[in-house]
Protein backbone atom coordinates (compact mmCIF):
# COMPACT_ATOMS: atom_id res chain seq x y z
CA UNK A 1 0.00 0.00 0.00
CA UNK A 2 0.98 3.63 -0.28
CA UNK A 3 1.20 3.80 3.49
CA UNK A 4 3.98 1.23 3.66
CA UNK A 5 4.14 -2.18 5.27
CA UNK A 6 2.74 -2.78 8.72
CA UNK A 7 4.54 -4.93 11.27
CA UNK A 8 3.78 -6.30 14.70
CA UNK A 9 6.27 -7.04 17.47
CA UNK A 10 4.83 -9.25 20.18
CA UNK A 11 6.68 -10.02 23.42
CA UNK A 12 5.30 -12.50 25.95
CA UNK A 13 6.81 -12.98 29.40
CA UNK A 14 5.30 -15.82 31.46
CA UNK A 15 6.33 -16.61 35.01
CA UNK A 16 5.15 -19.47 37.22
CA UNK A 17 6.25 -20.59 40.67
CA UNK A 18 4.91 -23.50 42.68
CA UNK A 19 5.79 -24.81 46.12
CA UNK A 20 4.16 -27.72 47.90
CA UNK A 21 4.45 -30.56 50.34
CA UNK A 22 3.01 -34.06 50.33
CA UNK A 23 3.34 -36.90 52.75
CA UNK A 24 1.58 -39.30 55.12
CA UNK A 25 -0.66 -38.30 58.01
CA UNK A 26 -1.24 -41.88 59.16
CA UNK A 27 -0.59 -45.35 57.80
CA UNK A 28 -3.48 -44.89 55.38
CA UNK A 29 -4.08 -41.13 55.00
CA UNK A 30 -1.94 -38.85 52.81
CA UNK A 31 -1.87 -35.08 52.47
CA UNK A 32 -0.99 -32.70 49.63
CA UNK A 33 -0.56 -28.93 50.12
CA UNK A 34 0.64 -26.43 47.50
CA UNK A 35 0.65 -22.78 46.47
CA UNK A 36 1.05 -21.54 42.90
CA UNK A 37 1.62 -18.06 41.49
CA UNK A 38 1.52 -17.44 37.75
CA UNK A 39 1.79 -14.17 35.82
CA UNK A 40 1.86 -13.48 32.10
CA UNK A 41 2.58 -10.12 30.49
CA UNK A 42 2.10 -9.64 26.77
CA UNK A 43 3.25 -6.45 25.04
CA UNK A 44 2.42 -5.65 21.40
CA UNK A 45 3.99 -2.87 19.33
CA UNK A 46 2.45 -2.11 15.93
CA UNK A 47 4.38 -0.17 13.30
CA UNK A 48 3.16 1.11 9.95
CA UNK A 49 -0.38 1.94 11.07
CA UNK A 50 -2.25 5.03 9.90
CA UNK A 51 -3.56 7.74 12.19
CA UNK A 52 -7.15 8.50 11.29
CA UNK A 53 -6.99 12.07 12.60
CA UNK A 54 -3.66 12.86 10.89
CA UNK A 55 -4.86 11.41 7.58
CA UNK A 56 -8.11 13.40 7.71
CA UNK A 57 -6.30 16.62 8.59
CA UNK A 58 -3.52 16.37 6.01
CA UNK A 59 -5.82 15.28 3.19
CA UNK A 60 -8.22 18.05 4.14
CA UNK A 61 -5.58 20.79 3.86
CA UNK A 62 -4.21 19.21 0.63
CA UNK A 63 -0.86 18.35 2.21
CA UNK A 64 -1.40 14.73 1.20
CA UNK A 65 -3.02 13.52 -2.02
CA UNK A 66 -4.43 10.00 -1.62
CA UNK A 67 -5.83 9.76 -5.17
CA UNK A 68 -3.90 7.79 -7.76
CA UNK A 69 -1.08 5.29 -7.51
CA UNK A 70 2.02 6.26 -5.53
CA UNK A 71 0.72 9.76 -4.84
CA UNK A 72 1.71 9.86 -1.18
CA UNK A 73 5.19 11.26 -0.66
CA UNK A 74 7.60 9.82 1.89
CA UNK A 75 7.10 12.93 4.04
CA UNK A 76 3.34 12.48 3.90
CA UNK A 77 3.58 8.80 4.84
CA UNK A 78 5.74 9.70 7.82
CA UNK A 79 3.21 12.33 8.89
CA UNK A 80 0.21 10.01 8.87
CA UNK A 81 1.98 6.92 10.24
CA UNK A 82 1.55 6.11 13.91
CA UNK A 83 3.15 3.75 16.39
CA UNK A 84 0.57 1.91 18.50
CA UNK A 85 1.10 -0.38 21.45
CA UNK A 86 -0.82 -2.21 24.14
CA UNK A 87 -0.18 -4.74 26.85
CA UNK A 88 -2.21 -7.22 28.82
CA UNK A 89 -1.36 -8.78 32.16
CA UNK A 90 -2.98 -11.83 33.72
CA UNK A 91 -2.29 -13.21 37.18
CA UNK A 92 -3.45 -16.41 38.88
CA UNK A 93 -2.89 -17.59 42.44
CA UNK A 94 -3.99 -20.99 43.74
CA UNK A 95 -3.62 -22.47 47.21
CA UNK A 96 -4.92 -25.98 47.90
CA UNK A 97 -4.81 -28.52 50.72
CA UNK A 98 -6.22 -32.04 50.44
CA UNK A 99 -6.18 -35.43 52.13
CA UNK A 100 -6.83 -38.82 50.55
CA UNK A 101 -6.90 -42.45 51.46
CA UNK A 102 -8.99 -45.65 51.76
CA UNK A 103 -12.20 -45.97 53.81
CA UNK A 104 -13.44 -49.58 53.71
CA UNK A 105 -13.72 -52.47 51.28
CA UNK A 106 -16.58 -54.43 49.76
CA UNK A 107 -16.27 -58.20 49.88
CA UNK A 108 -16.35 -58.67 46.11
CA UNK A 109 -13.70 -56.01 45.42
CA UNK A 110 -9.92 -56.14 45.56
CA UNK A 111 -9.45 -52.39 46.10
CA UNK A 112 -10.93 -50.36 48.95
CA UNK A 113 -13.33 -47.47 48.65
CA UNK A 114 -11.06 -44.41 48.35
CA UNK A 115 -11.71 -40.72 48.89
CA UNK A 116 -10.08 -37.33 48.47
CA UNK A 117 -11.26 -34.08 50.08
CA UNK A 118 -9.84 -30.62 50.41
CA UNK A 119 -10.03 -26.85 50.31
CA UNK A 120 -8.94 -24.47 47.58
CA UNK A 121 -8.51 -20.70 47.19
CA UNK A 122 -8.04 -18.97 43.85
CA UNK A 123 -7.40 -15.36 42.91
CA UNK A 124 -7.76 -14.20 39.31
CA UNK A 125 -6.62 -10.78 38.11
CA UNK A 126 -6.36 -9.24 34.66
CA UNK A 127 -5.43 -5.94 33.06
CA UNK A 128 -5.52 -4.62 29.48
CA UNK A 129 -3.67 -1.37 28.80
CA UNK A 130 -4.04 0.13 25.32
CA UNK A 131 -2.31 3.38 24.45
CA UNK A 132 -4.26 6.56 23.75
CA UNK A 133 -4.36 6.00 20.00
CA UNK A 134 -5.81 2.49 20.23
CA UNK A 135 -8.27 3.29 23.03
CA UNK A 136 -9.63 6.31 21.15
CA UNK A 137 -10.02 4.51 17.83
CA UNK A 138 -7.51 6.75 16.03
CA UNK A 139 -5.67 3.78 14.48
CA UNK A 140 -7.21 2.85 11.13
CA UNK A 141 -8.42 -0.75 11.14
CA UNK A 142 -8.81 -1.03 14.92
CA UNK A 143 -11.96 -0.26 16.89
CA UNK A 144 -11.84 1.91 19.98
CA UNK A 145 -11.64 0.04 23.29
CA UNK A 146 -11.25 1.24 26.84
CA UNK A 147 -8.74 -0.25 29.31
CA UNK A 148 -9.72 -3.21 31.49
CA UNK A 149 -8.69 -3.99 35.05
CA UNK A 150 -10.26 -6.21 37.69
CA UNK A 151 -9.92 -9.17 40.02
CA UNK A 152 -11.98 -11.68 41.96
CA UNK A 153 -11.48 -14.65 44.28
CA UNK A 154 -13.07 -18.04 44.87
CA UNK A 155 -13.06 -20.26 47.97
CA UNK A 156 -13.93 -23.91 47.47
CA UNK A 157 -14.42 -27.20 49.27
CA UNK A 158 -14.44 -30.50 47.37
CA UNK A 159 -14.67 -34.24 47.84
CA UNK A 160 -14.37 -37.28 45.57
CA UNK A 161 -15.20 -40.97 45.99
CA UNK A 162 -14.19 -44.09 44.08
CA UNK A 163 -16.25 -47.13 45.05
CA UNK A 164 -15.14 -50.52 43.65
CA UNK A 165 -17.99 -52.98 44.21
CA UNK A 166 -16.98 -56.01 42.13
CA UNK A 167 -13.51 -56.86 40.81
CA UNK A 168 -12.46 -60.15 39.21
CA UNK A 169 -15.72 -61.81 40.23
CA UNK A 170 -18.64 -63.14 38.21
CA UNK A 171 -18.06 -60.01 36.10
CA UNK A 172 -14.72 -58.36 35.53
CA UNK A 173 -15.42 -55.01 37.19
CA UNK A 174 -18.19 -52.74 38.50
CA UNK A 175 -17.47 -49.50 40.31
CA UNK A 176 -19.13 -46.19 41.14
CA UNK A 177 -17.65 -42.73 41.41
CA UNK A 178 -18.86 -39.40 42.72
CA UNK A 179 -17.60 -35.88 43.28
CA UNK A 180 -18.94 -32.59 44.63
CA UNK A 181 -17.53 -29.08 44.92
CA UNK A 182 -18.90 -25.96 46.58
CA UNK A 183 -17.52 -22.66 45.26
CA UNK A 184 -17.99 -19.32 46.95
CA UNK A 185 -17.14 -16.49 44.54
CA UNK A 186 -16.49 -12.93 45.62
CA UNK A 187 -18.78 -11.88 42.76
CA UNK A 188 -22.32 -10.86 43.72
CA UNK A 189 -23.57 -12.15 40.36
CA UNK A 190 -22.30 -15.68 41.14
CA UNK A 191 -22.08 -16.13 44.91
CA UNK A 192 -22.09 -19.72 46.15
CA UNK A 193 -22.65 -22.55 43.66
CA UNK A 194 -22.54 -26.36 43.66
CA UNK A 195 -21.01 -28.56 40.99
CA UNK A 196 -21.14 -32.34 41.14
CA UNK A 197 -20.68 -35.56 39.21
CA UNK A 198 -21.67 -39.20 39.53
CA UNK A 199 -21.11 -42.22 37.37
CA UNK A 200 -20.37 -45.91 36.96
CA UNK A 201 -18.12 -48.27 35.04
CA UNK A 202 -19.28 -51.78 34.17
CA UNK A 203 -16.98 -54.32 32.51
CA UNK A 204 -18.72 -57.69 32.01
CA UNK A 205 -15.46 -59.03 30.57
CA UNK A 206 -11.98 -57.42 30.44
CA UNK A 207 -12.36 -56.36 26.80
CA UNK A 208 -15.68 -54.50 27.13
CA UNK A 209 -16.47 -51.54 29.39
CA UNK A 210 -19.68 -49.55 29.67
CA UNK A 211 -19.38 -46.10 31.22
CA UNK A 212 -22.06 -43.63 32.27
CA UNK A 213 -21.60 -40.20 33.83
CA UNK A 214 -23.78 -37.29 34.93
CA UNK A 215 -22.22 -33.93 35.69
CA UNK A 216 -23.17 -30.37 36.48
CA UNK A 217 -20.68 -27.61 35.76
CA UNK A 218 -20.67 -23.82 35.84
CA UNK A 219 -18.48 -21.15 34.31
CA UNK A 220 -18.07 -17.97 36.30
CA UNK A 221 -17.50 -14.85 34.17
CA UNK A 222 -13.88 -13.97 33.57
CA UNK A 223 -12.14 -10.64 34.20
CA UNK A 224 -12.80 -9.41 30.66
CA UNK A 225 -16.49 -10.19 30.91
CA UNK A 226 -16.80 -8.57 34.33
CA UNK A 227 -14.63 -5.49 34.07
CA UNK A 228 -14.01 -5.02 30.34
CA UNK A 229 -14.19 -1.42 29.16
CA UNK A 230 -16.63 -0.47 26.44
CA UNK A 231 -15.56 -1.42 22.94
CA UNK A 232 -16.81 -0.54 19.48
Amino acid sequence: TSGGTGSLFDERNPFRALVGFRGDLTDTLSYDVYYMYARTRNASIQEGNISRSAFTRLVGDLTCNPFGANQLSAECVDSISILAQNQDISQLQVAQASISGPLFQFGWANDPVAFAAGLEWRSMRGEFIPDTALSSGDVVGFNAGQPTEGAYQAREAFAELRIPIIQDGFIDRFELNGAARYSDYSLDAVGGVWTYAGGFELAPIPDITFRGQYQRGIRAPNVQGLFGGQQV
